[in-house]
């Protein structure tokens, strides 16, 4: 199964290159070193981040339980942004290769160096670099890295995933408890908004010919269903940290996470993002599909039962 680079390992830390890639990062720009935010323990957003002070179940648990489960909602966020990351520096390699002139090769160089800058910020914020490979949403990003091509690319990676980032950083940065990694990820929320107004420059929608279009349809459906089956990643946390949960109180969860709303909320974010770069047929023709409409609460706890969406 292709991984746009995901399971590529890390040398150990006394490896000769260890050197050369950190000074490399310092070039770009200094942050507080991690050990600022080990008195959290592992802990870097507190409950109402997440919409968890509102669910009973997680109210009523142990203080070690809601530990548990917060720490594990943490490394979520965290591998997700390791993940993405790692598959930027694959992007950048690939669209490097396409670029049409010099400066577009140089730009994806640059580019390039801010996501390796980024992947050795947040690395040492998880237990388990392995795991970040994993997941859905992982798996659709590195597929269409390693399959795309240059123009869908660049509408599905930088216009609406890095500007999805912007919103997503800028809330990670404001929530974070952990003050060296919330400079961190001020620092990445300045590089993505960069790197989104790049991707408006670059992409070419009167390039894009019907495989592409059919190649960034499909790309959406999938991500936009992920969208709207609500915040299935907290819940499955909440239900591992607790050590189960009755599908009463599976479903009073999503309730209670008010999960309709803010899926609407960030499924009109992303239409926003689509529309106005001369795909609006498209979206167009996602929104009639219902790709936008958010699930139920119900239905989100029917999924969770089954499994989150992978297609």
């Amino acid at each position: 199964m292709s991984d746009a680079g995901l399971r590529l390992p890390h040398l150990d830390a006394a490896h000769r290159l260890q050197p050369l890639v950190g000074a490399y990062a310092r070039r770009r720009a200094t942050v507080p070193d991690v050990a600022l935010d080990a008195p959290l323990g592992g802990v870097f957003w507190p409950a109402s981040f997440f919409g968890l002070d509102r669910v009973a179940a997680f109210a009523a648990a142990r203080p070690e339980r809601q530990a548990a489960v917060l720490a594990e909602c943490a490394q979520g966020l965290v591998g997700e942004a390791y993940a993405v990351e790692k598959m930027g520096l694959a992007y950048c390699a690939r669209l490097g290769l396409l670029a049409r002139s010099a400066e577009e090769r140089m730009y994806y160089a640059h580019v390039g160096a801010d996501e390796a800058t980024h992947l050795g910020w947040v690395t040492p914020y998880l237990r388990d670099p392995s795991a970040a490979a994993c997941g859905p949403f992982v798996a659709l990003v590195a597929g269409a890295v390693e399959a795309g091509e240059r123009n869908a690319l660049v509408f599905l990676m930088q216009v609406v995933l890095e500007g999805w980032g912007l919103t997503h950083f800028r809330r990670l940065a404001e929530g974070c408890a952990a003050p060296a990694l919330a400079a961190r990820l001020r620092h990445i929320l300045r590089d993505e908004a960069a790197h989104h107004g790049g991707g408006k420059v670059l992409f070419e929608a009167g390039a894009v010919g019907p495989g592409e279009a059919a190649f960034v349809r499909d790309y959406l459906r999938r991500f936009l269903g992920m969208v709207r089956a609500g915040p299935q990643a907290v819940v499955g946390a909440l239900e591992r940290g607790l050590g189960g949960l009755t599908r009463a109180e599976r479903a009073r969860a999503f309730v209670e996470l008010d999960a309709e709303r803010h899926a609407g909320e960030r499924l009109a974010l992303l239409r926003d993002l689509m529309t106005g770069h001369g795909l609006d047929d498209l979206v167009a023709g996602l929104a009639d599909g219902g790709a936008f409409a958010p699930l139920s609460a119900a239905d989100c706890a029917a999924l969770a039962e089954a499994g989150p969406p992978g297609e």
